[in-house]
């Protein structure tokens, strides 16, 4: 056989067994039975590596079909190759209702995205040696696991990965390269989950006082949620407090915060129904967003100097919240902080305040008299809407804006004598002011605007500076069978809605000689045949 001939024989062998390789291209998924004669769907993840993952079985989006009890086994024969099993893929397991035991291969090193999801009927899963990856939402609302072993090879833990999730007795190394935010939240363990000096869990159904440990460093996000304890201590060698670390613990009575933290989280301590006492450390710098909102039974609050911002809702639904007193350095109250708060009777604001969000005393049915700081800027929106026994207010100096129906429905406010800086009156800043007899507007103000001064019965006389070029709808309206008096300062009949003074017997005070600008302009007729001064 001569050369020429070899390489031809060769070359078709080799053409053959080409042919038998066969074609897998990445991606390509396919079911194949365990011993046990269970079907398990795969996808290649590398074809030339021979590498696949466990898929799901779905019937529906949110429903899986595997059942009962898995083996996964470690390599699989497809189309004459074997192919070797190197992770769970997202969604693999999610939603099997009636998955009750899993089995994982020792080659498994990852599991993806929601890899064992709600699959609520699970109690026993075997993990493998050498997993590295728990991923995002893997075990979330798996509450009936009995045992999980999770061996040194771990390097990360995903956020969520166990979150509403639960087991009897865990094992898990002190020590994990990276555990995201909310890995373990609201995670039911029978002893706290204590890893790389972070406190992850603590069990629900402890009832009395807890000493946090002095090796924790980091209290995590959710980490005492929904807890029965008592009472906490917490020492200073605690740096962070994660959000939502004690919310909705019921039962929580008085907490310390330890001049360690710097910072309370947002929803720290939510729906704490029971929290009668909280000692704020003084260098907390900032209270996040619904700190407190909702503990009904906290008395008194006292705010250090160290901090400069409140979050919105901080202090929202603390109904029998009674004084909030409040060093030199804090600079701005958000939205709603105090709404709510109907036993809250007594404030006192220091003299860093510049800004009052939205509706933030909305709804403070028991505050009396405010005297609030000449640092103040801004009053915001509803700021203190419907303060029915809010009799008294003292307005800043420098106070440049007033939000809408900043005092709508505070029916005992008597008096309102308002800032030189004020460019306008807000739609409904006043409404329904019942008590309302006296109210000095500013030099330089251009505008009444819709229903400012709407409802206002008891007001019976008002002076309108000449700056006020534009009086809008029911500026005036509605106030009841006494006659308001109103001075204008200006010659020239300011712009004035026709529905100004709906509902509202008015007569005007105009400066002499001015009468023809007047009964001719539009709006102004309903005030009857105007008086000179």
């Amino acid at each position: 056989m001569n050369y020429k001939t070899s390489l031809l024989l060769l070359s078709i062998l080799l053409l053959g067994a080409c042919k038998q390789i066969p074609k897998l291209p990445k991606g390509e998924i396919f079911e194949a039975k365990n011993e046990q004669g269970v079907t398990i769907n795969y996808m290649v993840t590398d074809a030339e590596a021979k590498n696949i993952e466990v898929v799901g079985k779905y019937i529906s989006e949110y429903r899986n079909t595997y059942a009962g009890t898995i083996a996964v086994p470690q390599t699989v024969n497809y189309k004459g190759t074997d192919f070797t099993v190197v992770a769970v893929g997202k969604n693999a397991f999610a939603y099997s209702e009636k998955l009750r035991a899993v089995q994982l291969p020792p080659t498994v090193v990852v599991l993806k995205e929601n890899a064992f999801r709600e699959c609520r009927q699970l109690n026993k899963v075997t993990l493998p040696e050498k997993l590295q990856e728990i991923g995002i939402s893997a075990f979330s609302w798996c509450q009936l696991i009995d045992t999980l072993r999770i061996s040194p090879s771990i390097r990360v833990i995903r956020y969520g990965a166990f979150s509403d999730a639960g087991c009897k007795y865990m094992s898990i190394p002190e020590k994990i390269d990276t555990i995201e935010g909310g890995a373990f939240a609201k995670f039911s363990v029978p002893k706290p989950l204590i890893i790389n000096n972070e406190l992850f869990s603590f069990p629900r159904s402890f009832s009395s006082t807890y000493h946090v440990p002095a090796n924790v460093i980091t209290i995590q996000e959710h980490a005492f949620d929904g807890c029965n304890l008592s009472k906490i201590e917490i020492d200073e060698t605690v740096k962070e407090i994660g959000a939502y670390a004690f919310s909705r613990c019921y039962n929580l009575d008085s907490v310390v915060i330890p001049k360690s933290i710097e910072r309370i989280p947002d929803n720290c301590f939510e729906g704490c129904h029971n929290l009668k006492s909280c000692i704020i450390g003084n260098r907390i710098k900032s209270i996040g967003f619904a700190a407190f909102d909702d503990c009904e039974k906290l008395k008194t609050i006292h705010i250090p100097s160290s901090v400069s911002k409140i979050g919105t809702y901080a202090f929202r639904g603390c109904w029998h919240l009674e004084n909030v007193s409040m060093e030199n350095g804090i600079h701005e109250i958000g939205d709603k902080v105090f709404e709510g708060c109907k036993d809250l009777s007594s404030i006192s604001f220091p003299n860093s305040l510049r800004v009052l969000g939205e509706e933030v005393f909305n709804k403070c049915q028991s505050l009396k008299n405010v005297e609030l700081p000449d640092t103040m800027d801004v009053i915001g929106k509803r700021a203190f809407a419907g303060c029915k026994s809010l009799v008294s207010l003292r307005f800043p100096k420098r106070t440049k804006g007033i939000g809408a129906e900043a005092f709508e429905g505070c029916e005992s406010l008597r008096e309102a004598i308002l800032p030189n800086g004020l460019d306008s009156l807000a739609s409904r800043t006043f409404d329904g002011c019942k008590s309302l007899n006296k109210i000095v507007l500013p030099k330089g103000i251009k505008e009444l605007c819709w229903a400012s001064i709407r409802h206002c019965e008891s007001l019976e006389f008002v002076e309108i500076p000449s700056s006020v070029a534009k009086i809008g709808a029911q500026a005036f309206g509605s106030g009841g069978k006494t006659v308001l008096t109103i001075k204008m300062e200006s010659p020239t009949a300011p712009q004035c809605h026709e529905d100004a003074f709906m509902f509202r017997k008015a007569h005007l005070l105009i400066p002499k000689g001015s009468i023809e600008s007047y009964i001719w302009a539009t709006g102004w007729q309903g005030t009857g045949t105007p008086t000179e001064y």
